[in-house]
């Protein structure tokens, strides 16, 4: 993605903006986190909204509860917490997948302080924050046998189905407020055939985000 100046500001802005006069009318909640998520995924950050889109300021609830969502997923769940540095620490989540079943599935979580890097390029050192999260078992491989016969119109041996997410977040040591973070997240699907034949299929996408900010002083 390639980003220019916001204004005379140093804010780095996508080319690529997402107008968001329809969140709150054509598009529902769930539709507005569909398209920002996506946008996101893409390295889109401008986002053109306004007080009078979408009625009664729908428009700026849905996008603002989207981004905070999104902030919790990368260190909304760290902070308030007390970890040690080094140290693993094991939870339970849900996992979402629309198009496989209408329920979660049941997701195994570790977080860990790993050690430090760089904030972004000068002397000052962050912390690394390691998350990873494993979707396997009985449920979603049955879901992923469901989802294949109905795309394909014939049942299909699904043997084995993991999803696994990693994200590694560079972060203020005190605040926890990101700098960078990068997140994969792998689906292999292992299939067997009629003559007794596995077959593996791997699904990878990668996400990398900088993040910038400005310092403004409030004057009265």
């Amino acid at each position: 993605m390639e980003y220019r100046n916001l204004g005379s500001t140093d804010l780095k802005v996508s080319v690529v903006g997402i107008g968001c006069n329809n969140f709150g009318r054509r598009c529902s909640e769930s539709q507005t986190k569909h398209v920002v998520t996506t946008a996101l995924d893409n390295d889109i950050n401008f986002f053109d909204t306004a007080d009078v889109y979408g009625p009664r300021g729908l428009s700026e609830q849905f996008l603002a509860a989207t981004v905070t969502d999104e902030w919790n997923k990368t260190v909304g769940s760290w902070v308030s917490s007390s970890y040690a540095m080094g140290e693993t620490y094991y939870f339970k989540e849900e996992y979402y997948a629309p198009s496989l079943a209408d329920v979660p599935f049941a997701m195994d979580v570790s977080r860990q302080i790993a050690g430090f890097a760089p904030c972004s390029g000068d002397d000052a050192y962050c912390v690394k924050l390691i998350y990873i999260a494993t979707v396997t078992g009985e449920d979603i491989r049955s879901a992923m046998a469901r989802f294949l016969e109905r795309t394909i119109g014939e049942p299909v041996n699904v043997k084995q189905v993991s999803i696994i997410r990693k994200r590694e977040i560079i972060a203020e040591p005190d605040t926890l407020i990101p700098h960078r973070s990068r997140s994969t997240e792998e689906t292999i699907v292992v299939i067997e055939d009629s003559n007794g034949k596995a077959h593996t299929s791997r699904d990878t996408q990668d996400t990398r985000v900088t993040y910038s900010y400005e310092t403004r002083t409030a004057s009265r």
